[in-house]
């Protein structure tokens, strides 16, 4: 193997290893949230949870998660409340851990990976919130 040859095989593993990292990441940018509901289920009404009241609570832009390049984050939950944090891609997951909530620090120890599903469509979607109610929130581009 020539020097070239091991240069170019070695560029080429450190890009996919970034890449991989969630660093420089196609899948960087501003997504808006919305909710619907689970393939087969129906909707439970619940009061405060049915599919119409979370929607009305998290779409039309109030709900809305920023990947910013180099692994940094901001979600916006709704109203006042935004969370700042990194972020990183392991296959079709990706992990978001809050370091800020509302503007309090949150102590290392006491940080915690959220895990959301991207799916081949591009949709991110965030794995447990509203599933006990058959509803799933999901994040779209733009």
């Amino acid at each position: 193997m020539t020097n070239l040859n091991y240069k170019q095989i070695l560029s080429t593993i450190i890009l996919c290893a970034a890449l991989a990292s969630g660093c420089g990441s196609g899948i960087a940018g501003t997504y808006s949230a919305d909710a619907r509901l689970l393939e087969g289920r129906e909707d439970l009404m619940e009061p405060g949870y049915s599919l119409a009241d979370i929607r009305s609570r998290i779409g039309g832009g109030q709900r809305t998660l920023k990947l910013l390049r180099g692994g940094r984050y901001e979600w916006r939950t709704g109203g006042e409340g935004l969370n700042l944090g990194t972020w990183r891609v392991e296959g079709a997951t990706l992990i978001l851990r809050d370091d800020t909530v509302g503007g309090i620090q949150i102590s290392p120890a006491l940080r915690d990976d959220r895990i959301w599903e991207i799916r081949p469509n591009g949709e991110i979607v965030s794995t447990g919130s509203y599933n006990a109610y058959n509803i799933e929130e999901y994040y779209t581009p733009g």
